[in-house]
C-alpha cells in the first residue's frame, strides 16, 4: 500500500502546478515516507489520507478570472480581502504541518511508546489535512458570496 518512487515523482509534478496547494509536494513525500511502514495500522491511515489530495486539489485549484481594469477600486479590495483568507488558512495548516512532524520526529526517537506516537502523529496529520479542506471550502464560499451578494469594499 505505499507510494513508489515513480508515482511520488508524478504526483510532485501534479500538485506542483496548483499554486493554492503549496505545501502539498511535501504533503506527498511525507505520506510516501509513513505510508513505507505500513505494520502499524497508522501506516495504512497514512495512505488512506493520500486519498484526500485529489480531493484537496479540486477544491482549491485556482479559477480562471476575467481581468479586470485596475481603475475598479472594489475589486480589488475584494480580491485583498480573499488574498487574506487564503494566507491565514495557509498559516494555520504550515503550523499544522510543523506540529504533525514534530510529532512523527519523536515518535520515530521512541522506541518504546512508538506506537502510541505514531497513532497521535497520525490523528494529527488527519486534522492537519480536514482542516486544510474546511478552509478551502470556506475560502471559495466567501469569495462566490462576496462577488455575488455584496455591492460595496
Amino acid at each position: 500500500m505505499s507510494y513508489t518512487d515513480h508515482s511520488v515523482k508524478r504526483e510532485i509534478v501534479m500538485l506542483s502546478r496548483y499554486k493554492g496547494l503549496r505545501s502539498s509536494r511535501f504533503l506527498t513525500v511525507l505520506l510516501s515516507l509513513c505510508s513505507i511502514n505500513t505494520l502499524y495500522p497508522a501506516g495504512i491511515l497514512f495512505t488512506l489520507t493520500g486519498l484526500m489530495l485529489p480531493l484537496m486539489i479540486t477544491f482549491a485549484a485556482p479559477e480562471q478570472k476575467k481581468k479586470e481594469p485596475l481603475t475598479q477600486l472594489s475589486s480589488l479590495m475584494r480580491q485583498y480581502r480573499f488574498n487574506t483568507i487564503r494566507f491565514t488558512a495557509e498559516r494555520w495548516s504550515s503550523s499544522f504541518l510543523l506540529l504533525f512532524l514534530i510529532a512523527w520526529q519523536w515518535q520515530l526517537n521512541q522506541s518504546q511508546t512508538g506506537l502510541l506516537w505514531h497513532y497521535f502523529a497520525s490523528a494529527l496529520f488527519i486534522v492537519y489535512v480536514l482542516l486544510r479542506i474546511a478552509f478551502t471550502i470556506a475560502y471559495r464560499i466567501y469569495f462566490h458570496y462576496q462577488y455575488t451578494h455584496m455591492n460595496f469594499l
